[in-house]
């Protein structure tokens, strides 16, 4: 990251799961919640672009959790 960065400090116990994994030309889908700190959505942002991967961030809005039983994403075959 660049020394005019909004993060400060050594950035390689950040870095490291990324490097180890993170390839250029990777896609990249960052999830998060309107309410999460945004710095930490942009740090991972910015260091999967920095190892020429290709990101997208998907915000959203946060939902309670629920106490009912989840229904099946897709159908039995």
């Amino acid at each position: 990251m660049s020394s005019g960065s909004f993060v400060t400090g050594n950035m390689r116990y950040i870095r490291a799961p990324f490097v180890a994994n993170i390839k250029k030309g990777h896609r990249v889908l960052i999830l998060s919640d309107f309410s999460s700190d945004q710095r930490v959505w942009q740090v991972v942002q910015a260091t999967c672009s920095e190892l020429g991967a290709e990101t997208t961030v998907a915000l959203f809005e946060r939902r309670p959790p629920t106490t009912t039983t989840h229904r099946p994403l897709c159908a039995k075959p």
